[in-house]
């Protein structure tokens, strides 16, 4: 199955800057000439955070393990949600798994990230 990894030559962290906003840095400075080629932040949904921050440490991994970590940060948080309809927590679910892969993609455009089978 395919893994997303850590392109080496960039630098990730990330933190939470409140309840529902996660941040991740991003930095990649080049060894020869010390020219900054990457140097921003993305700020995104904080049920993210968790997955993201496994996939820092670990440098690599399924994108399946990272919405199952996802899934695990969403049922930590069920009982603030607990009076919620349905229906509305159907579409909140539906919404933080999509989050999960447009961050993910956008790493990879942005080279970030990339893939190996």
């Amino acid at each position: 199955s395919r893994r997303v990894c850590i392109n080496p030559m960039v630098s990730v962290s990330v933190k939470k800057r409140d309840s529902a906003t996660a941040i991740l840095h991003l930095r990649s400075v080049s060894s020869l000439t010390s020219a900054e080629y990457i140097r921003y932040n993305l700020s995104t949904a904080a049920e993210v955070f968790d997955a993201v921050k496994a996939l820092i440490k670990l440098g690599s991994s399924r994108v399946s393990d990272l919405q199952k970590i996802c899934k695990q940060s969403r049922g930590d948080q069920k009982a603030s949600v607990s009076k919620a309809s349905a229906s509305q927590k159907r579409a909140k679910l539906l919404l933080q798994k999509d989050v999960l892969s447009a961050l993910l993609c956008t790493l990879l455009y942005g080279n970030v990230l990339y893939l190996e089978q």
